[in-house]
């Protein structure tokens, strides 16, 4: 009888975009999702203050997809975390001054007509990485450079390596970078074309997750002789460099609970900053999909929040959308050879 009250009351209420949770509901939710993140507490009061939070962002979810929307919200790592913690996985930064010599090409007209682009289809790019630990928000520039230059090594015609984001927070403070605290991908960049030195197998030199005493010995593998900025806010040049060249690192602003949440589809978030960035991530392609019968196009980007986010470790963000979240303001990639 609960089950079909709950039932009704939901029919009644849909219109409206509110959410009546039956109780039983909220507790087989909360245990598929401790089972599911393998999540345990210290204590009772500790996981009693965890539900509270799991039931607010339980609630954000059903509200949101109770309406039509071009992306959708989910139950994923990050369910249990309050606005401040998610908050931790963040790292503000201002938009990067421009060195010369390091622009794509002289201004133009960009122009790609292939329609999409995905380097995972050519085999570009390395499985998702899962790093919401100790090394902190700060430390997200290296992950996105190593993703980077993983793709670019292999675009170049070398096999496709895991390489270390660990060497690059340890070898990398002469150009700027500050470890778990903060950096830039350009500025790993900078230091692996400059120093000569090679990009390490993660396997060789392994990630520690927190910022280590000093460089450590090292023989890398993968080597890069340059690196380029796309144009600041050009999202045809960044298609176009995403289509011809290969991935980009970017950075862009995540500090919205629909990027939380974010379970699939393509990301629209109004407000979303273009020149707040607090995420780096790896721009791997681009797309579109039919939403209620208008096409949506997409940025195809790679997280390092482990595959339990997004589509699979993967987020589509809004493309063509004056630069989305900053999705253009600051890109740069890598040159093989």
């Amino acid at each position: 009888m609960q089950d079909l009250l709950c039932t009704t009351l939901l029919l009644l209420v849909a219109s409206t975009l509110q959410v009546v949770f039956c109780r039983d509901t909220v507790a087989t939710e909360w245990e598929k999702f401790k089972a599911k993140y393998n999540r345990s507490y210290s204590s009772t009061e500790e996981e009693a203050s965890r539900l509270e939070i799991f039931k607010s962002n339980l609630r954000i979810i059903e509200e949101h997809n109770a309406g039509e929307s071009s992306y959708r919200l989910g139950v994923n790592d990050l369910a249990d975390l309050s606005v401040a913690e998610y908050r931790r996985l963040l790292a503000p930064v201002a938009p990067a001054a421009r060195p010369p010599g390091h622009s794509a090409r002289a201004a133009g007209v960009w122009l790609w007509t292939g329609g999409s682009k995905d380097w995972r289809d050519e085999g570009a790019v390395t499985p998702v990485r899962y790093r919401t630990d100790r090394c902190g928000s700060g430390g997200r520039w290296a992950f996105a450079a190593a993703d980077t230059v993983e793709s670019a090594w292999k675009i170049a015609g070398n096999p496709l390596v895991v390489l270390s984001e660990q060497q690059l927070i340890d070898c990398s403070t002469d150009y700027g970078t500050h470890g778990c605290t903060a950096g830039r991908a350009e500025q790993a960049f900078e230091y692996l074309s400059s120093s000569g030195d090679g990009l390490s197998k993660a396997a060789d030199y392994r990630y520690y997750g927190g910022d280590w005493e000093s460089c450590r010995s090292h023989t890398g593998v993968a080597h890069i002789s340059d690196w380029r900025f796309t144009s600041r806010a050009s999202e045809p040049e960044l298609e176009y460099v995403v289509a011809t060249v290969g991935p980009t690192a970017a950075r862009i602003d995540a500090d919205h609970t629909a990027f939380q949440l974010y379970a699939g589809g393509v990301l629209h978030v109004n407000h979303c900053s273009t020149d707040r960035p607090t995420l780096a991530v790896e721009v791997v392609g681009f797309g579109s999909e039919d939403y209620f019968g208008q096409l949506v196009t997409y940025w195809l980007i790679k997280n390092s929040w482990g595959p339990g986010w997004g589509e699979y470790g993967y987020l589509k963000l809004h493309k063509d959308a004056n630069n989305m979240c900053g999705i253009a303001t600051d890109a740069s990639y890598p040159l093989v050879g």
